[in-house]
């Protein structure tokens, strides 16, 4: 079963990189920088995008812009371009320049028109009429992959007589996309380390081999050593303001290059048995992660009922909406090196919550999420079943969806909270602060509190008082409410503001 299941991920991974590789060939546009406008006639460059990684010819790696190059791609953010040019009469190099902020376009470009702002391609109405081809951005995150056999890694892919080291077989490395360049051999750009630094080159495609990222020890789901990104890595509700006020979307904290494992999707029983053997997610009994996990995003885990799970030392983010999606945990353990954890327990039933004590960003007080300070509250265990809770006395914010509880699926409970305590000091309710408490009676909001963020009320069948500040009355309407006809629960709350 163990091999079956490798087999299948196997699979699935190489058709995903094999349709990435179809879509993310590299484009081959000449162009010339003004160097007059740079005040510079060489720009460094890298084997990354990052001005700590890998730089060849022993650290002096350079493109003339009084000389043509070849772009091939560009990072998301058009600060990073991906390019090929000549070292000498025989050889070339691909690398990375950064580019300035305040950068003067090519003549006879337009940049926007060429670089793509997703993983497709642009419709044929909008590529310039003199311009045939198009530059890709290139993958943000990487594969898991292994090196079959000795190897050589090189920035000189036409040529491929340069060699940046060797690497053995075993080695893991994260994939990028295939590109042949117009040669007999198959090449595949990874990233990996070059003098314990990080580096991007070619390696030939048949070296290559995908890596299962999970497989099944007993009633355990075990990641790989190497997968430093766990979950989607969707981007669609990148500029939501509201859902992600603070917090950020997963983009904003991912790293280049990190390698990458989305869960396949098991959703039902006849997908459980194939991906992991078992008759239904709630089947699998403990996550063991790895230690190079670094950041956490939506959907990394689902469906499961763990009497705890721990996120390893390292990972530095829990990012999006829905890291734990309808799972049921006992206790979770973060570590010393979270930074945040904002909204990260919503659409989950956690019991408890504890931080590592040397954790200089967050703290747990009974289980509930504080930042260090104690001044914000950023989230309350949505599977705990005591009736009442007080807010820590010196409590200034109350995080965006801190106490959300929505039921989404059949067999989690709403939140039992009857009532709840908020402390004098009290300034700030984010966005839907209290969404989802069906239990809660009555709630008295203190007369230091100046915002309260939209649809912070929503949801909350069994209210029947909400004591507002006199400054706030004016600000209750269906922003703070959410529109109750077009919710599930509408309760016949009568008057909820005191008068």
């Amino acid at each position: 079963m163990k091999r079956l299941i490798h087999l299948l991920f196997i699979l699935m991974l190489f058709s995903s990189l094999t349709a990435s590789a179809n879509a993310q060939f590299l484009s081959d546009i000449s162009m010339k920088l003004d160097a007059d406008a740079y005040g510079t006639s060489l720009l460094p460059v890298y084997s990354a995008p990052d001005e700590s990684a890998y730089r060849g010819a022993e650290g002096r790696a350079s493109v003339s812009l009084r000389e043509s190059f070849q772009l091939l791609a560009a990072t998301k953010d058009e600060t990073w371009w991906l390019i090929e040019y000549d070292v000498s009469k025989n050889e070339k190099r691909v690398g990375w320049i950064r580019m300035a902020p305040d950068q003067p376009e090519p003549a006879g470009t337009s940049l926007h028109d060429w670089l793509m702002s997703d993983d497709t391609w642009l419709d044929e109405s909008e590529v310039p009429d003199d311009d045939a081809d198009m530059t890709p951005v290139t993958l943000m995150f990487s594969e898991p992959a292994r090196i079959t056999r000795q190897t050589v890694l090189t920035d000189d892919p036409r040529g491929g007589k340069r060699a940046l080291r060797e690497l053995q077989a075993g080695e893991f490395l994260g994939t990028f996309f295939e590109e042949d360049f117009d040669a007999d051999e198959a090449w595949m750009y990874v990233i990996t380390t070059v003098d314990g630094k990080k580096a991007c080159g070619f390696v030939p495609r048949d070296c290559v081999e995908a890596v299962c990222p999970v497989h099944m020890e007993g009633s355990t789901l075990v990641y790989e050593e190497g997968i430093e990104f766990i979950g989607e890595c969707s981007d669609q509700m990148e500029d939501d303001a509201i859902e992600y006020r603070d917090n950020g979307p997963v983009f904003a904290k991912a790293r280049f290059g990190m390698v990458h494992s989305p869960l396949p999707v098991a959703q039902y029983r006849d997908d459980a048995k194939e991906l992991f053997g078992v008759r239904d997610m709630r089947e699998i009994k403990s996550v063991q992660l790895p230690s190079t996990l670094r950041l956490i995003g939506d959907d990394a885990l689902y469906l499961m009922t763990l009497n705890e799970l721990v996120i390893p030392e390292g990972t530095e983010y829990i990012r999006g909406l829905s890291a734990f999606y309808s799972m049921q945990i006992g206790t979770l353990y973060l570590p010393s090196t979270l930074r945040d954890f904002g909204y990260c327990s919503m659409w989950s039933g956690i019991k408890n919550i504890v931080v590592s004590d040397s954790n200089p960003y967050i703290k747990s007080v009974d289980g509930v999420v504080y930042t260090k300070d104690g001044k914000t509250l950023l989230s309350y265990p949505n599977g705990r079943d005591a009736y009442h809770y007080d807010v820590l006395k010196g409590t200034e914010t109350i995080y965006d969806y801190a106490f959300y509880a929505y039921p989404y699926y059949d067999w989690t409970e709403p939140l039992a909270l009857k009532t709840l305590s908020l402390p004098i000091g009290l300034r700030r309710i984010g966005a839907y602060a209290f969404d989802g408490l069906e239990e809660l009676i009555s709630l008295t909001i203190p007369p230091t509190v100046v915002e309260i963020g939209p649809y912070a009320f929503g949801e909350m069948a069994s209210l029947t008082q909400l004591s507002l500040p006199e400054s706030l009355r004016d600000a209750v309407n269906e922003y703070i409410f959410e529109d109750l006809e077009t919710r599930k629960h509408n309760g016949d709350n009568g008057n909820l503001v005191e008068k």
